[in-house]
């Protein structure tokens, strides 16, 4: 067993504070020298704590000194739940201490004054309550209360009927003001918190494995968890893009509550040993940072996906979510349990993806298709692959035409399996849009995902996709402000909105959005681009020329920005601006697309409208922009535009 803390103060001892006081010899705890009933952990925590007083004691010290380190014990758990019963029997305040406060995601201070004092010392006493002395004239004789039945009639006079109403009122009065209070402590004697909440987020699971290869199955973890709690249509919960960005952060947690715009924060561990798993989950009501509820779920691998399912509904049960009985029905997990093999090698797919590289695609891809040979019914391996072809062909790594046609037999797949699967949905709809240009088939699937996971961001931003394709930019905005309103943090998703304003030619509100998400990520190249635009149609080329510089230094082209600014200096913007684009029109190193919009920037027509017919032969995704991308504008009176126009989406 590990060493234990060092006292501050020698020999066994009765420490005293307030009206408390703790024998660290008998492990008692009393109040006004009566003996309060304490567990052990608690009482050697409390210990712990008054040997330091004004000083934080880390969590690691409190488990080096009360839970060994060499047993799988879940230490998150145990301390957080005597931290709540030392408050409870303290009465202490999380929000407002007066004894032991947190330190987030450090340890805990004793903040009261202690004293030592001698094991033979007079416990304190309760003060007496001063009782009302006599008068002289009554103290002789005390007349006795009168029982019920010898009390006289009340008067019916009508001026009684004031002070009863009165009375009746100040009842009213007193009960609107005690029912909350008391409404909450009957809620949590039923069972769950007292208090509903309406958005939470499920920070990064810890990996305690002691083994950082396993950080994919903690992470896996956190989406899959993130995943069940978006099917509740009332909670708003964050994203894990959003989440993601705290993995490790030594922040405090009502201000990553505040930057999430949540009420609720989840957190806890995963304890992998070999095919052991132990999920640490606590709940917190951020505004407080109070802990309300925590729990532990021990199972093998293969029983995985089943506790992650009922962790996400004790979560629910716990914050008052009212569910319909179809809801519950979606939080049920699948009656298909993938074997564990299978089941790690998609984590470990889907760990590899959102890394956003291209090897990292490549990995994924490797991992999904293990995953289809373990188990050839796993219908969520199907969406990996179909995910992996999509972004090989947004990465130029494959042909539009061969990846797509792949990434929709693997879709399709998907949903033969599972119809109920709403990133298959997805990832479906997105190919009848961006490839087939099926616009109506398109959204069939792409509401469909957004009604199975309404609180899915990315289920909001390829309907934007699908707005901005058929020209219906009022609800592109929407849900781009549903997105942002998911997921506050995330750039690209902040771009959204921004993007989608300087398509309707609205430059001045595109402005106001993309400056939100330079607070966000001064380098998200994407802002940039947008605000380069923006401010060329406002002919603000000052402005311009300054985000151009920006969009050369986010891309690591610090050698084009130096010459592009001595070119701005002596022969204005339109030469500086065809200096940046130059490398925009290579074809062997940039899409047709991007060739033709380089080209529009230079004001060559026949060119630009050139690489757009190959745009559209290669089946390009931005083709879906042309509807309403305002940027196209000068070649809109052109024929063969309109001509593209009718071809895309009829």
């Amino acid at each position: 067993m590990a060493a234990p803390l060092q006292n501050s103060l020698p020999g066994p001892r009765v420490l005293r504070f307030g009206v408390f006081e703790a024998d660290l010899r008998t492990f008692e705890l009393r109040k006004f020298g009566n003996k309060i009933n304490i567990q052990r952990q608690p009482f050697q925590v409390l210990a712990a704590l008054l040997e330091k007083p004004g000083e934080v004691v880390t969590r690691q010290e409190l488990q080096q000194k009360i839970w060994p380190g060499d047993t799988f014990v879940d230490f998150d758990l145990g301390l957080n739940k005597a931290i709540t019963k030392l408050r409870a029997i303290l009465d202490d305040d999380a929000a407002n201490p007066r004894f032991i406060e947190t330190a987030p995601r450090v340890g805990y201070r004793f903040l009261g004054a202690v004293v030592t004092a001698p094991r033979d010392a007079a416990p304190e006493k309760e003060p007496d309550v001063p009782q009302e002395k006599s008068s002289p004239a009554t103290s002789e004789a005390v007349s006795p209360i009168p029982s019920a039945e010898n009390l006289p009639p009340l008067p019916r006079s009508r001026r009684q009927w004031p002070i009863y109403v009165g009375s009746l009122l100040a009842l009213i009065v007193a009960g609107s003001v005690l029912y909350p209070a008391l409404h909450e402590k009957w809620t949590e004697w039923r069972g769950g918190t007292g208090r509903q909440f309406n958005s939470i987020a499920v920070l990064p699971l810890e990996n305690l494995s002691g083994d950082a290869s396993q950080d994919y199955f903690a992470d896996g973890i956190t989406e899959e968890l993130t995943t069940d709690l978006a099917k509740i249509p009332d909670l708003r919960v964050s994203s894990r893009t959003s989440v993601m960005r705290f993995k490790d952060a030594h922040q405090a947690l009502p201000e990553i509550a505040k930057e999430l715009k949540v009420e609720a924060i989840v957190e806890g561990s995963v304890t992998r040993i070999g095919n052991k798993v132990r999920i640490t989950a606590q709940l917190i009501d951020a505004g407080k940072d109070q802990h309300l509820w925590a729990e532990s779920y021990d199972s093998e691998i293969r029983d995985i996906l089943s506790v992650q399912n009922t962790l996400a509904r004790a979560i629910a049960h716990e914050i008052r979510v009212n569910l319909t009985t179809e809801q519950e029905q979606r939080m049920i997990p699948a009656s298909h349990v993938p074997p564990a093999d299978a089941y790690e090698a998609y984590l470990k797919g889907r760990h590899y993806f959102l890394q956003w590289t291209d090897e990292g695609v490549q990995k994924s891809c490797d991992s999904f298709q293990q995953a289809i040979q373990s188990d050839s019914t796993y219908a969520e391996a199907y969406v990996g692959m179909a995910d992996c072809y999509t972004a090989r062909a947004s990465n130029g790594l494959l042909k539009p035409d061969e990846a797509m046609a792949k990434a929709k037999e693997f879709a399709q797949k998907a949903l033969e399996l599972n119809p109920s699967l709403p990133q298959a949905h997805g990832v479906l709809g997105t190919i009848l849009l961006n490839y087939d240009w099926n616009y109506p088939a398109a959204y069939i699937e792409l509401q469909k995902m957004a009604d199975l996971s309404p609180n899915n961001p990315e289920a909001h931003l390829r309907l934007v996709s699908y707005y901005h394709a058929v020209g219906e930019m009022d609800k592109a905005a929407e849900e781009a402000k549903l997105a942002q309103k998911l997921d506050p943090v995330t750039p690209f998703v902040c771009s959204s909105l921004g993007m989608t304003y300087l398509f309707a030619a609205k430059y001045d509100d595109s402005i106001t959005e993309f400056n939100k998400c330079i607070d966000l990520d001064e380098n998200f190249p994407w802002t940039h681009w947008g605000l380069v635009h923006d401010y060329e149609a406002k002919k603000d080329y000052w402005d311009a020329i300054e985000e151009r510089r920006k969009l050369l230094l986010a891309g690591h082209e610090e050698n084009l920005t130096e010459e592009m600014m001595q070119i701005y200096k002596h022969s204005g913007y339109s030469a500086a601006r065809a200096y940046a684009v130059q490398h925009d029109l290579d074809p062997k190193h940039n899409s047709s697309f991007t060739v033709a919009y380089a080209n529009v920037e230079l004001g060559n027509k026949s060119k630009a409208l050139e690489y757009l017919q190959k745009a559209y032969d290669e089946r390009d995704s931005q083709m879906i922009q042309l509807k309403v991308n305002s940027l196209f504008d000068g070649l809109r009176s052109e024929p063969q535009f309109q001509q593209l126009l009718q071809k895309i989406g009829s």
